[in-house]
């Protein structure tokens, strides 16, 4: 009997201290936005012929994300002198068509990603180059 009681208390307490160990590890947790994941382009993008050059990129399911900022850098530097374009953008589009007319032959570009949530929190911010090839 004092085998079973004393077995009863210490499994009381191991799921007892448990439950809070779980739950401090999710305290906090809805400030974590995590980031878009790019898609296209990866090195290259080729608009030969194109009026535009459409960047693709895939925001994480689930999660109360409001939009997700867009930028494009000239260069790989991302200051606002080198700012060709921005947007906010729709999670579920996931998508922005750039004008061809902005894009300069054998330039490099810097695509900038960073999910924000309705509460305001950002996600950690993607970067993503890429050379345009514009014949």
């Amino acid at each position: 009997m004092k085998r079973i009681a004393g077995f009863l208390f210490v499994l009381f307490f191991v799921v007892s201290s448990g439950s809070s160990v779980f739950a401090q590890g999710f305290r906090g947790m809805s400030d974590v936005v995590p980031p878009p994941f790019v898609i296209y382009p990866s090195e290259r993008a080729d608009i030969s012929g194109k009026d535009v050059l459409t960047l693709k990129w895939k925001t994480p399911g689930s999660f109360d994300i409001d939009h997700v900022e867009f930028k494009l850098y000239k260069g790989y530097i991302t200051a606002d002198s080198n700012l060709v374009y921005k947007e906010d953008v729709d999670p579920v589009e996931s998508e922005v068509d750039v004008k061809a007319d902005l894009l300069q032959d054998g330039q490099t570009y810097t695509m900038y990603l960073r999910s924000i949530s309705r509460e305001g929190y950002k996600s950690d911010r993607v970067f993503n180059s890429f050379q345009v090839i514009k014949k």
